[in-house]
């Protein structure tokens, strides 16, 4: 079964969200592909995550509304394409799940949860 993943972009992003940013649409697409292929390349979706966390750092995409919408849609992924993920290293995907469970209030309440900046050393730190 393959990841539907305009119907997990819509429901996830678009939905609750009233977001569409073309960048923020590329980079998730490319990592639910990427993650969910049956030979994954570690350094494509280490360097996929550095995108993700570069736009949530960027001018553009330094918004709350945004990091709620890639929270729920890593935390959601649970249900949907997670489980065709078990390849994945690791420690990738402990970072998608600490991208699902407390990157939402980045902004609006750093102290307590991941920040932009957070999430872009955490991925920097990866292996490559």
């Amino acid at each position: 079964m393959s990841v539907d993943f305009d119907q997990l972009y819509e429901r996830y992003i678009i939905g609750p969200h009233k977001v569409d940013p073309p960048e923020l649409r590329s980079v998730l697409q490319r990592i639910v592909v990427e993650s969910t292929q049956v030979e994954t390349e570690r350094a494509v979706l280490k360097e996929l995550l550095l995108e993700l966390a570069n736009f949530l750092n960027s001018r553009d995409g330094h918004k709350s509304v945004y990091l709620k919408a890639v929270d729920q849609f890593f935390c959601d992924a649970e249900d949907c394409w997670m489980p065709r993920t078990a390849h994945v290293p690791s420690d990738i995907r402990d970072l998608f799940s600490d991208i699902g469970i407390d990157l939402h209030g980045g902004i609006d309440d750093p102290e307590h949860h991941t920040t932009p900046k957070q999430l872009l050393d955490m991925v920097n730190a990866l292996e490559a």
